[in-house]
């Protein structure tokens, strides 16, 4: 699942059970772990799909060290009626896709249909995530920000906008408590946003603080005890409760007013914002120098750390 405002990308969704039969497609792609469905106004769009999503594939099983056996069902929506029809109008229009873990299924909308700041690839990489992430865990529950959150670890979702976020929520005092992300999430637009940066915050706290390992550990953990709980305390010895406040109390810390005004980021990301608006035709390259700095900055991945994304054109 993922998201969009005017600062990022797209927003998706897993859903747990069967929204409605999907509708008649017109033809079919095979990949080795994928089958695309798809109608003739996506032709020419299917075979990069299935090659981007057996990229995301081999990504995510690789870190989760998990291959699901099933081949995974891609239904390529050219219409937003087509899409609006599988989900009987219950998911915000500004939703780009959905995965139904237990039907192996994704169901996308056509970039055709998006917003020219969707990152397209980085949809198919979230979903993908979702299938590959439920596989792994099998029917242990997992909380709805770690499912959304790890989904976007995965596709390198962090914008400078996803800062602005959460440091304009964590000097509110508006941020979301995590126990408050544990099934649903808002359907606002902008308080969806937030749900969505802030668990992906989440995610990273936990590389950061405990590794990546303890990261995977806790979803074996999750996946072979269905307790919260005591997963984290045999992964990273401290319970839940506790690992909910220190985070909370991290975020506030690291989005406070000084941190957040003052970060090298910050400073120079609005430079470059002011660079572009002088010399609009560099528009394109000084973007992606602005999205660098702000990974840079926050140093949520490391350099050897999952494939980056990129802002390919799908039209």
């Amino acid at each position: 699942m993922l998201l969009s405002n005017r600062w990022k990308s797209l927003i998706s969704f897993v859903v747990l059970i069967p929204i409605v039969p999907l509708l008649a497609i017109a033809s079919t792609l095979s990949s080795p772990h994928f089958v695309l469905e798809f109608e003739q106004a996506d032709a020419s769009l299917a075979s990069r799909i299935l090659d981007y999503s057996e990229r995301s594939f081999e990504q995510v099983s690789g870190q989760l060290g998990h291959a699901p056996t099933k081949k995974i069902r891609m239904v390529l929506c050219s219409s937003a009626e087509t899409f609006n029809g599988m989900t009987k109008g219950k998911f915000p229009e500004w939703s780009a896709a959905f995965a139904i873990p237990s039907e192996n299924l994704i169901i996308l909308k056509s970039p055709r249909l998006l917003k020219r700041n969707v990152n397209f690839t980085e949809v198919i990489t979230h979903e993908v995530t979702h299938i590959i992430l439920h596989s792994f865990v099998g029917k242990a529950r997992i909380p709805r920000w770690l499912d959304e959150g790890f989904a976007m670890y995965q596709s390198r979702e962090w914008r400078i906008g996803n800062s602005w976020i959460v440091g304009r929520a964590a000097l509110s005092n508006s941020l979301h408590d995590l126990g408050d992300l544990e099934v649903a999430f808002p359907r606002s637009e902008d308080e969806a946003n937030l749900a969505y940066t802030e668990s992906f915050l989440a995610v990273a706290y936990i590389i950061q603080q405990f590794g990546k390992q303890a990261l995977i550990k806790l979803l074996q953990e999750v996946e072979s005890s269905g307790d919260m709980e005591q997963a984290m305390r045999k992964t990273m010895g401290i319970g839940y409760e506790r690992f909910k406040r220190d985070w909370m109390e991290y975020t506030k810390s690291r989005f406070s007013i000084t941190s957040f005004i003052f970060s090298p980021g910050i400073v120079w990301s609005t430079i470059i914002v002011l660079f572009v608006i002088v010399f609009i035709t560099k528009h394109q390259r000084n973007r992606r120098r602005l999205l660098t700095m702000d990974r840079n900055d926050f140093s949520f991945y490391e350099d050897d750390d999952v494939w980056s994304s990129t802002d390919e054109h799908w039209e």
